[in-house]
């Protein structure tokens, strides 16, 4: 994301949201989250007819052609999906032939990537956003989706509560521009997502299936523990990668099964599920 500030959009739009038109408008103030290779995030405001029912939502608006094209085929997946505790919810959406916008609920604590930036997170705070990535991955691969850019800055922090073992962060995956239907037993074969978090198969070029989302689980729960990437951009084959010796064996358990090399060996998301009921004194999510 780059931090200069975007041009504010002076226009109001009519949304479709469900069966129903709501006014939109940017802030007076436009309070600009952030802007990506498909276009700027900001704070608007629906309208309502009691002024006291105003609501803050981030609007994605993306100009774009190409990447117009791609924000649609997102807004479908998002209308075909419906929703899930753990993703970000598609409030109502426009477009034309020159933009779209998606608005998005609004989660204010921030994005995981900018957490660890800051601090690793122990082991009791890592396993507890690991869990809620399995439920929302188990989500999406149920309903035929590869997400394909699953990592730590499409990750949003809802809420966080202090406990005597830590943080426990309530999360949201967010961005499914780069998602795409798969049904069972197919495979995909190009290359997109972000490189640092490519699966080995992806990386060397080959064809792939929804187990590249799970290696990308595996990244992320290694970055929230060590604070850096397991492997090198250069490390096609993607092995080996040394984790801290001092961590509980359930989780060197996990970073083993989802960074297999070798997908045929790398578990499906129900059997990431399974493992989950086989270990005890997991946090409840």
């Amino acid at each position: 994301m780059s931090s200069r500030r975007a041009p504010t959009t002076s226009n109001t739009y009519r949304l479709f949201y469900s069966t129903n038109k709501i006014v939109i408008t940017p802030d007076e103030k436009t309070n600009w989250l952030g802007e990506g290779s498909q276009g700027t995030v900001e704070i608007w405001t629906f309208k309502n007819r009691d002024p006291l029912q105003d609501e803050k939502v981030a609007v994605k608006m993306t100009k774009k052609r190409r990447s117009i094209r791609q924000a649609k085929k997102e807004i479908d997946i998002f209308n075909k999906l419906g929703e899930h505790k753990h993703l970000v919810k598609l409030k109502g959406y426009y477009w034309n032939s020159n933009c779209t916008l998606q608005v998005m609920e609004l989660c204010c604590g921030g994005d995981l990537f900018e957490m660890v930036k800051k601090r690793t997170l122990n082991p009791h705070e890592s396993l507890h956003i690991l869990l809620q990535f399995f439920l929302v991955v188990e989500f999406l691969h149920s309903n035929g989706i590869l997400h394909r850019d699953l990592k730590l800055e499409n990750t949003l922090i809802t809420s966080k509560a202090r406990t005597s073992q830590g943080v426990t962060f309530e999360i949201k995956v967010c961005d499914l521009g780069l998602a795409t239907e798969l049904k069972e037993g197919a495979f995909a074969s190009n290359l997109c997502g972000t490189p640092v978090y490519y699966a080995p198969e992806m990386a060397q070029g080959l064809a792939y299936d929804t187990k590249v989302d799970i290696w990308c689980v595996g990244v992320m729960l290694f970055t929230m523990l060590h604070g850096d990437y397991p492997f090198e951009l250069d490390n096609t084959a993607r092995t080996p990668f040394v984790c801290n010796q001092s961590l509980p064996n359930n989780l060197k358990d996990y970073l083993d099964c989802l960074l297999m090399a070798d997908p045929a060996r790398r578990p499906t998301i129900g059997q990431c599920r399974a493992m989950v009921n086989h270990q005890k004194g997991h946090p409840e999510v």
